[in-house]
C-alpha cells in the first residue's frame, strides 16, 4: 500500500532547500546600503571649502557633494539658485562667506534650526535668528597698502572714507560693489553713513580718479604688483599677498564710522533638506571648532569665534571691528536688496 505523500519527492526537496539557503544567503549578505551623502552649496573659497568637506567625510563617512560660487559672483549666484529651489530644495547646507545673505534666505522662511553641541559654545552674537544662522570663522574688511608706493612714514588712509580723497583716490582701487563681500560692505556704509554720505563717497572716489576692478582678488593682485598704492579688500586676500611675498601692509578700520566691518562666515541648514540627518551633522561641524581651526591655520586666515581656538598667526596684535547684531545684519540685507538695483547699480554702470 502506498504511503501517504507528506512531502515533495527527494529531488524537489533538495532544490527547495538549496533555494531557501540561497535566499537566506542573499538576504543576509546582499549589497550594503548606499553611502550617506549631503549636498553643500558654498561661497567660501573652493580650496578651503574642499579641505573642510574632506575632513568631514573622513571623520563621519558621509559623502559631501559640493557646489561652489565663482569669485566674481561670490554668494550671489548661489543665493539666486537657492531661492529658485525653494519649493524643492537641492542643497542641504549653505556655507556663505557672509551673514547678510543668510538673512535673505531666513526672510523667505527657508532655514531650519540646528543648534547642537558644536554651536552651543559660539558667542551669543554669532548664534543668530533663533539658531537658524550660525556665524563663525570671520574675516575683516581691510585697506591693503603697497609699502613702496605709500611708505609707513608718509600719510596713509585711516578710514575707508579717506580713499575718496584726491590724495588717495587716484592711486586706489575697489572691487565691483554689486558682488561678494564688497556688496555687503557697501550696504554697511549706506547703513552707517546714510544714503547721502555713502553715495557721496562712491561719487567722490570715481571723480577723484579711483578705479573699480572685477573682484577682491584683483584688488590684491594689482596692489601687490604696484599698479595701485591702496585697495579695499578682505583680510584673507591681504594674508595671501603676505604669503606670496608681496610688499604690502594692511590697515583694519575698527569702528563702523571708519568703515570697519567684521564678516563672519555663516552656516545654515535648508528647511526641507533632502538629507536632514546628514545636513544637521555637516552644519554643526562647519560651525564648530574643527572647521574654525582649519580656516584659521589656512591661507585664508579666518578669525575663530570659539574661545580656545588659535587666531591666525600673522594677524595677532590686530584689533577688529565689533560684530554686528542680528538686527543690524537684517538692515544690511534690506539695503543690499534696495541699492544693488538702485544707486549702486547706476554707479557701477558709470564706471564701465
Amino acid at each position: 500500500m502506498p504511503r501517504p505523500f507528506p512531502c515533495q519527492p527527494p529531488t524537489v526537496s533538495r532544490l527547495a532547500l538549496l533555494l531557501a539557503a540561497l535566499a537566506g544567503l542573499f538576504s543576509g549578505c546582499g549589497p550594503s546600503p548606499s553611502k550617506p551623502e549631503v549636498v553643500l552649496y558654498s561661497s567660501i573659497d573652493e580650496t578651503y571649502a574642499r579641505r573642510a568637506a574632506d575632513a568631514f567625510e573622513q571623520e563621519t563617512g558621509i559623502t559631501v557633494k559640493m557646489i561652489c560660487d565663482t569669485e566674481a559672483a561670490k554668494s550671489t549666484g548661489l543665493l539666486t539658485r537657492l531661492l529658485a529651489e525653494k519649493a524643492s530644495p537641492v542643497a542641504d547646507v549653505f556655507w556663505s562667506g557672509d551673514v547678510a545673505r543668510a538673512f535673505a534666505l531666513d526672510k523667505q522662511g527657508m532655514l531650519g534650526a540646528f543648534d547642537s553641541e558644536e554651536t552651543s559654545t559660539l558667542p551669543s552674537e554669532m548664534r543668530l535668528a533663533e539658531g537658524r544662522i550660525m556665524g563663525s570663522a570671520a574675516r575683516a574688511r581691510v585697506m591693503i597698502v603697497h609699502r613702496e608706493l605709500a611708505p609707513a612714514n608718509q600719510h596713509r588712509p585711516v578710514s575707508v572714507r579717506d580713499l575718496a580723497l584726491p590724495e588717495y583716490a587716484s592711486r586706489s582701487c575697489i572691487a565691483n560693489p554689486l558682488f561678494g563681500t564688497t556688496a555687503v560692505h557697501a550696504a554697511q556704509l549706506y547703513r552707517v553713513w546714510g544714503e547721502d554720505g555713502a553715495r557721496r563717497f562712491f561719487d567722490d572716489f570715481a571723480k577723484n580718479g579711483g578705479r573699480m576692478v572685477a573682484s577682491n582678488g584683483e584688488v590684491r593682485r594689482r596692489v601687490g604688483a604696484g599698479e595701485f598704492a591702496f585697495g579695499l579688500t578682505d583680510s584673507d586676500d591681504l594674508h595671501v599677498a603676505w604669503l606670496d611675498g608681496k610688499a604690502v601692509d594692511g590697515i583694519i578700520p575698527t569702528s563702523a564710522e571708519q568703515g570697519g566691518l567684521l564678516l563672519p562666515s555663516a552656516v545654515v541648514m535648508m528647511k526641507g533638506a533632502p538629507h536632514p540627518a546628514a545636513a544637521m551633522r555637516l552644519a554643526s561641524w562647519l560651525s564648530g571648532k574643527s572647521a574654525e581651526a582649519m580656516l584659521a591655520a589656512s591661507e585664508a586666515a579666518h578669525w575663530p569665534q570659539h574661545k580656545g581656538v588659535e587666531p591666525p598667526e600673522k594677524f595677532r596684535g590686530f584689533s577688529l571691528p565689533p560684530p554686528l547684531s542680528a538686527a543690524e545684519w537684517q538692515e544690511v540685507n534690506r539695503i543690499m536688496e534696495r541699492e544693488l538695483n538702485g544707486s549702486l547699480a547706476s554707479w557701477v554702470d558709470s564706471q564701465r
